[in-house]
């Protein structure tokens, strides 16, 4: 025990001396992406920040994350496709019933505005709670019992028993200074605050089971204990986001700080700096340490990537230092100076609508006005914009802002050079972000599932309710996120799109025509098919109800896919575009 606390102690202290200067740049960013200013310049009175970063990254987090994911899972073996179904089909309710997307927001968020985003991935059961509900009879009728009273019974209720997807803050989390990826750290730490009474509820759910989590002992002895909450960075992470620096105890619960050291192969937890609560075994059979990080841009050979702000910070401090410029000048114009002998009263330079000056000469007091600055300013206002603009990519035509002077070639010209970056950063989400979320998702429902799960998934159909059993989840898969899934579509384009297609094929639709022999089918494609994807794409959702019943037209009966006979029958008449030799389509 004293072993595993003493190697966290030393790991703890090791990592915070290597990443505090990172830690101090966060801050640094926490008030950049809040636009305040971190320390006020006194020779400027105006305190006015440009929200220009903010604006970005919610741009961009918009355009990278409009819909949720989709995850395909392939078997590494040569199982039944419908298995890979299921797989998908568990992620999709998973990501439902986890409340995923909002977390994944801010995961991307960190990663847009540290350059680094950490999320946890762990299995939670909630313990069982006890609901009432009405007794029924064979009707479905409340019951009412001798005294006139509805009869009441209270039943075992898990509202969560699932994987689950908790934000790192950046701050709390410390790694392995020798690692570059966190499957390279030998170790990672994590820091939090928790409360004694939900711990000691985890030590009793996890009796009924069999198992132990935490030291009962450990747990005892630090209640009571005072526990020191406020840390330095997390203090001025409250004040760039307008909340007090400090948080007052709540004297009602008993917490504790936890440490939470982790490998591939082992898991030490630390309460409040002294009592080692856990030293044993990884629980999770996947070995891995159940953290994923995301990066905005990948520097090589560092762990933490590059965020939007780092790239333009000095930049965006001398844009604020502009415009305060700028607005002091103003107001120095309409408040100005004034040149005066020393028998002018002070009070009468006072401006007064329809006030008096007394003088003895018209030289004996004279507005001082200072030279206005105010378009070179604005110059210098849009150069370092433009330089923000350029160094991140994200122009005002991808803000949806009006771009006037600009022709077409050039609007579509900057729209390819967007989306290429844009498909960059889906890139790098999918593959070191949504890749690995999915690993983590299936493997630990592999573990925890040990008897039938009803899981509810919505899809194009609606609503369906699928049964799973363990050996439906059985097996390794390459986790496969869907290129873009998570790109805004425009429809409207789509549409179009498809349209042209539409038209383009008509001539290779297949079609059942009369021959000097008897009836021949021709074309090779199915034009029911085509329509459907058309009605689809044009934002319908009820698509059967345009298409008839099949079979109804006895003379003149089609197939498929297939249109109505064209020809005159018993002519050898063909429609126009059939060549007669070989029946087929134009060229074949």
């Amino acid at each position: 025990m004293k072993d595993a606390l003493a190697i966290t102690k030393t790991r703890f202290k090791v990592a915070l001396e290597n990443q505090r200067k990172k830690f101090d740049k966060f801050t640094d960013f926490d008030f950049i992406y809040h636009s305040k200013l971190k320390k006020y310049d006194p020779t400027i009175p105006s305190k006015v920040f440009n929200p220009i970063l903010w604006s970005f990254i919610e741009t961009i987090v918009t355009r990278l994350l409009a819909k949720n994911p989709i995850i395909g899972y392939k078997p590494r073996e040569s199982n039944d496709e419908t298995q890979s179904q299921i797989m998908s089909d568990l992620f999709k309710y998973w990501f439902d019933k986890a409340g995923a997307y909002s977390k994944i927001v801010s995961w991307v968020k960190d990663a847009l505005t540290y350059g680094t985003g950490i999320i946890k991935v762990d299995w939670l059961t909630t313990p069982p709670r006890m609901v009432k509900s009405y007794v029924l009879d064979e009707s479905g009728s409340p019951i009412i019992d001798e005294k006139g009273e509805y009869m009441t019974q209270e039943n075992p209720v898990i509202d969560y028993d699932d994987p689950r997807i908790k934000n790192i803050n950046i701050y709390d989390f410390f790694y392995d200074p020798a690692g570059i990826e966190i499957d390279d750290c030998k170790w990672v730490g994590y820091q939090y605050i928790a409360n004694i009474d939900d711990l000691e509820i985890e030590n009793e759910s996890a009796k009924e089971l069999g198992k132990s989590l935490y030291n009962a002992s450990a747990l005892k002895r630090l209640r009571g204990i005072k526990t020191e909450e406020n840390e330095k960075y997390n203090d001025q992470r409250r004040t760039a986001t307008g909340m007090s620096s400090q948080t007052e105890k709540d004297e009602t619960l008993d917490k504790i700080k936890i440490w939470e050291m982790w490998e591939d192969d082992r898991l030490i937890i630390v309460g409040n700096e002294e009592e080692v609560l856990y030293d044993g075994a990884n629980p999770y059979w996947h070995g891995k340490k159940p953290f994923i990080k995301l990066v905005d841009s990948i520097v090589s050979q560092e762990f933490y990537g590059k965020g939007e702000i780092e790239p333009v910070e000095k930049q965006l401090h001398a844009l604020n230092t502009t415009q305060n410029q700028r607005i002091v000048n103003v107001n120095r114009i309409l408040s100005g100076m004034w040149k005066a002998k020393e028998n002018i009263d002070d009070d009468e330079l006072q401006w007064i609508d329809n006030g008096i000056i007394h003088v003895t000469d018209l030289q004996d007091a004279e507005w001082i006005t200072p030279q206005n600055v105010t378009q070179t300013a604005v110059q210098e206002q849009n150069l370092a914009t433009e330089i923000i603009q350029r160094a991140l990519g994200v122009t005002d035509y991808v803000q949806g802002l009006q771009t006037p002077g600009q022709t077409a070639k050039e609007v579509e010209t900057k729209t390819a050079q967007a989306n290429a970056r844009f498909a960059h950063k889906i890139k790098i989400l999918e593959e070191t972000g949504l890749k690995k979320l999915g690993d983590f998702v299936y493997k630990l429902y592999q573990q925890f599932i040990t008897k039938e799960k009803i899981i509810r998934v919505v899809g194009e159909q609606g609503e369906v309710f699928i049964s799973l059993n363990p050996m439906d989840i059985d097996g390794e898969y390459d986790v496969i996120p869907e290129s873009d899934s998570t790109l805004q579509i425009d429809q409207e384009a789509e549409f179009s799109k498809f349209l042209n297609l539409f038209q383009m094929v008509q001539p290779y639709f297949q079609k059942t025509v009369p021959t000097p022999t008897g009836a021949g089918v021709v074309g090779f494609l199915l034009e029911e098919e085509f329509v459907k994807e058309l009605i689809k794409r044009s934002g319908e959702k009820d698509i059967d109800k345009f298409f008839a019943k099949k079979g109804i037209n006895e003379q003149n009966p089609t197939l498929p896919g297939q249109l109505p006979i064209q020809g005159t029958p018993g002519t050898g008449t063909l429609p126009q575009g059939i060549n007669p030799e070989t029946q087929g389509m134009p060229g074949i």
